[in-house]
């Protein structure tokens, strides 16, 4: 999973250089992709949390159960 945001977030770079190259010509279209693609890495990063507190919930629980005893 943080292989997987790392990946987004460069994508996310390579599409925000590329609209800036056309940013003259296309402003509002710039706006748009680059505030599309950090929608995707917010996405993919909310993902890893959720599947990082599926993965360590049993772990944490476990963990904080020991030391209130």
């Amino acid at each position: 999973m943080v292989s997987f945001v790392l990946i987004m977030e460069i994508i996310n770079s390579a599409f925000e250089k590329i609209a800036d190259m056309f940013k003259p010509r296309i402003h509002v279209y710039a706006e748009i992709v680059k505030n599309i693609m950090a929608g995707a890495v917010l996405i993919s990063s909310l993902t890893a949390l959720v599947i990082g507190i599926i993965i360590f919930y049993p772990y944490l629980l476990n963990f904080f159960m020991k030391i209130s005893q």
